[in-house]
């Protein structure tokens, strides 16, 4: 399988040309890693190597910034891993008027050779496995949905007709990620956490909630991208 792990310089291009083009001055980039967003004016991250860089723990911590003191708000790869997304999410709107969230596609997470460790050794198991959540944008609600990642993924039996399909997908790098987007003048952004016990039983509603998570992932990147 070709991994597409780096950003996608298409969707940079598209970032940037938004920004532009709305004259976003005030960029917030959080985890920015090794390829920060090349627009991006603060950061929030453990290391405070970069200029302008905040250190905070997003799980708990309220970021020290004024409600909606950023223009925009650049997000990859982050959410997935984290303890707390629906308080990170929460602060992240409270400050930023718009932004962008792009995180592992649960189509990805489904299929094995996927993570750099699996592959260079030889291991057999679903996605990357340090991730914490499923992660997938339902665009009729412009909500983010999170469902936790847990190891019965690696025991779920799907069609051959649907395996096929995801093999065939992954094929394309734009359905390696999954993405949200919100805007100040369109819809309210809004986050729903699957709590197993609360709204759903992990071992009658699994399987449906994993299918559902890639179809609906698939959905929202044909919207965007198609």
């Amino acid at each position: 399988m070709e991994t597409f792990w780096k950003p996608i310089p298409e969707i940079i291009s598209l970032l940037v040309s938004m920004c532009q083009k709305y004259n976003y001055t005030k960029i917030l980039e959080n985890g920015p890693g090794v390829t920060p967003f090349p627009l991006s004016t603060h950061f929030l991250d453990v290391d405070s190597s970069l200029k302008n860089t905040i250190a905070v723990d997003i799980d708990f911590d309220k970021i020290p910034f004024e409600d909606k003191y950023f223009d925009f708000c650049y997000a990859r790869h982050i959410f997935e891993d984290i303890q707390n997304p629906q308080h990170a999410f929460a602060e992240t709107i409270r400050i930023c008027k718009n932004g962008y969230i792009e995180t592992p596609s649960p189509l990805i997470e489904c299929l094995r050779k996927v993570d750099s460790l699996s592959r260079n050794k030889d291991l057999d198991y679903c996605g990357y496995i340090h991730h914490r959540y499923l992660v997938w944008t339902d665009i009729e609600t412009n909500t983010l949905f999170f469902l936790p990642k847990y190891p019965l993924i690696e025991y779920l039996i799907f069609t051959p007709e649907f395996y096929t399909y995801m093999l065939e997908m992954s094929k394309d790098k734009f359905y390696w990620n999954n993405y949200y987007l919100w805007m100040e003048k369109n819809q309210q952004p809004n986050i729903f956490m699957y709590r197993n016990g609360v709204n759903f039983n992990i071992t009658d509603d699994y399987t449906d909630l994993v299918m559902t998570a890639i179809k609906k992932s698939i959905e929202a990147t044909k919207f965007h991208f198609s």
